[in-house]
């Protein structure tokens, strides 16, 4: 807690790369404001992290279709918040399943 106000001052990618250094080894990138809206993710974001931190990523946050999920696939996102696409059947069971995500 001592360094919380430090921390607040940092952008997410270089507080990311603090929490790297003390030993975190995953990390839930969820844009609230986007949650439930289908605009898409922050994918240079997400790419950089992956890029730049050895961290699992989990991304959450406008997730709007099934190629959403192959771009987090392709840029190395290690997992994925679907709930309201599912909901909404914007993305569907079997397409997951013929995508190898489950």
């Amino acid at each position: 807690l001592s360094r919380l106000k430090e921390l607040s001052s940092l952008n997410p990618l270089n507080c990311l790369k603090v929490f790297s250094k003390i030993g975190f080894k995953e990390c839930l990138i969820i844009d609230v404001a986007k949650v439930g809206s289908f605009k898409g993710l922050d994918l240079t974001l997400l790419e950089k992290i992956k890029r730049e931190i050895n961290l699992k990523v989990y991304a959450g946050g406008g997730i709007k279709n099934l190629n959403d999920l192959l771009e987090l696939k392709r840029i190395g996102v290690d997992g994925a918040l679907i709930a309201s696409a599912l909901h909404e059947k914007l993305i569907s069971l079997s397409d997951l399943k013929s995508y190898g995500f489950i």
